[in-house]
């Protein structure tokens, strides 16, 4: 067994060691595999936790793709993962949204918490030498920072005295490893010494997910009960999910008809209005959907014998925004096969899976008498893992394979190639090879003009489409070259393994094919 101080210790060192003027790299893979080391140190029972397992493997699974790849997605996601890490280590019954929530509150509350405890907390327990030390190395923060202040001011007001003090080199203390390891200190606190809220904690762990029996004795004494009738709120039911089923149909109905069956939109709409309006309104529908099923089933109605023709309504209604799902997903297609992929159409997608998730464990809800925290629960784990395994894809080259490949092909079509260039590195070798090797063209949606090429601006469209493509061999230079010096002389902690194959790949082929550097988009 380690005791936290130790381990705190330990942790705030390989922090150090591990980050200290790095980029993201292999620095998060190692460090992750130290707090899961150090964390079943303190306490190996936490191997019998499935909760702690998940998360365990979900963080070393995002610092693998930090590694991989050196994108931002993985890296938030981690944080993430850590965050719910530390709270299950603490308490491993917490559901997942308490226990981020726990070390969030720990970061901020924890280490300042404990000092204050620490230094003024009044109490007979007996002092040790190294309770005492700790006390006054605190204590005397507050007066050295007043001395620093007070220096200051005596070296503007006395010229001697600044000459004098000027002299004497302080070059070996540096402010900002100081403050990188405070710094670093304090995460590390907040990650093995959780503070957390007593009350939250046990209404957590001691509300289970199934929904408790209640009485129509106590239903007609609760608030609402006492509002309306047990009938009366039925008949209320009844008619809401009758007539929310009616008019849901009909919009699914039409979306049908015109989508599958007659195979173009009506004259008018366009399908980018198809398509967002489409998604817009499936978030609201969807929300105030789980949001009407929750207040209708969420207590006595779940046991009410005259309650049968609400809950098949209310499945309906379930079943028919599960279509409406399924219409919008195809709407996304449509949209993607006209205009190419990107981030924000791929997180529809993983909206719609998100919210067919929803659904679903509504649909259990109802069926098998759940209550409101078993939506929370099941619905945090089901976004948690979607975006654990999302970050271990890399959709920058996904998505420009998917352009280049279909846009190529049908010559009609246009393309913000722009959105390519700007995409991370992982996409960089393909570019070259694309654009700069094979030298090929696709057609911009954009508007060309003189402000945009200045001199490389052309009369005819395709002498403009020239230039463009001129503008997008620039860009990659300049991605490449903006690469290479972020990359350059890198230390081992920041080894990413996409930037050195991108840099090796597109390097062999600028000497194999003798490319010729072009200037910058924007020179200086």
């Amino acid at each position: 067994m380690f005791n936290n101080r130790t381990l705190i210790q330990i942790s705030t060192a390989a922090f150090c060691w591990l980050f200290y003027h790095q980029a993201d790299g292999i620095n998060y893979l190692i460090f992750n595999v130290l707090l899961l080391i150090a964390l079943l140190l303190r306490d190996s029972s936490l191997l019998k936790s499935k909760a702690f397992l998940a998360i365990s493997i979900a963080s070393l699974a995002s610092a693998f793709a930090i590694y991989w790849y050196g994108t931002d997605w993985p890296l938030q996601m981690n944080v993430l993962s850590l965050l719910a890490l530390a709270g299950l280590s603490y308490s491993r019954e917490s559901s997942l949204l308490v226990a981020m929530f726990h070390s969030m509150y720990s970061f901020f509350a924890s280490p300042v918490i404990h000092v204050f405890e620490r230094i003024f907390k009044n109490g007979t327990e007996v002092k040790t030498n190294e309770s005492k030390l700790f006390k006054r190395i605190v204590l005397s923060i507050m007066p050295l920072i007043i001395v620093f202040v007070f220096i200051q001011i005596y070296r503007s007001g006395n010229p001697i005295f600044d000459k004098y003090i000027s002299e004497i080199n302080f070059d070996f203390i540096s402010l900002e490893w100081c403050f990188f390891v405070l710094y670093g200190a304090w995460l590390m606190f907040a990650f093995f010494k959780q503070s957390i809220i007593k009350q939250l904690q046990q209404s957590d762990n001691s509300t289970p997910d199934a929904l408790r029996a209640i009485t129509e004795q106590e239903h007609n004494e609760s608030y609402f009960g006492q509002l309306i009738q047990i009938p009366n709120e039925v008949f209320t039911g009844v008619l809401l999910f009758a007539l929310l089923n009616v008019v849901l149909a009909c919009v699914n109905g039409l979306d049908f008809y015109f989508v599958f069956f007659k195979g173009k939109l009506p004259e008018g709409i366009s399908i980018s209005q198809y398509v967002h309006n489409g998604t817009n309104s499936l978030i609201t529908s969807i929300v105030l959907a789980s949001l009407i099923i929750l207040f209708y089933f969420r207590g006595y109605l779940n046991y009410y014998p005259k309650s049968f023709w609400l809950k098949a309504l209310a499945f309906v209604w379930i079943l028919q925004n599960a279509l409406l799902i399924f219409s919008t997903a195809y709407r996304n297609g449509m949209y993607i096969d006209g205009f190419g992929l990107t981030h924000k159409r791929i997180g529809v997608l993983i909206y719609l899976l998100l919210t067919m998730i929803g659904l679903l464990t509504v649909a259990i809800k109802i069926a098998l008498t759940k209550n409101n925290w078993f939506l929370f629960r099941k619905n945090a784990w089901a976004i948690y893992l979607t975006l654990i395994v999302y970050v271990l894809f890399d959709w920058d080259c996904i998505i420009t394979n998917y352009n280049l490949h279909h846009f190529e092909t049908d010559k009609k079509m246009e393309i913000d190639q722009r959105y390519l260039v700007n995409l991370s590195h992982t996409n960089l070798t393909k570019l070259f090879e694309f654009y700069l090797v094979k030298q090929k063209k696709l057609n911009d949606k954009a508007e060309y003009s003189e402000y945009d090429y200045g001199e490389d601006s052309f009369s005819s469209s395709s002498r403009s489409n020239t230039a463009y493509t001129r503008k997008i061999e620039r860009m990659i230079w300049d991605k490449y070259r903006a690469l290479k010096a972020d990359y350059k002389e890198h230390e081992w902690p920041s080894e990413c393994y996409t930037k050195t194959k991108n840099l090796r790949e597109t390097e062999a082929l600028i000497a194999q094919y003798q490319l010729k550097e072009v200037l910058s988009v924007n020179p200086r």
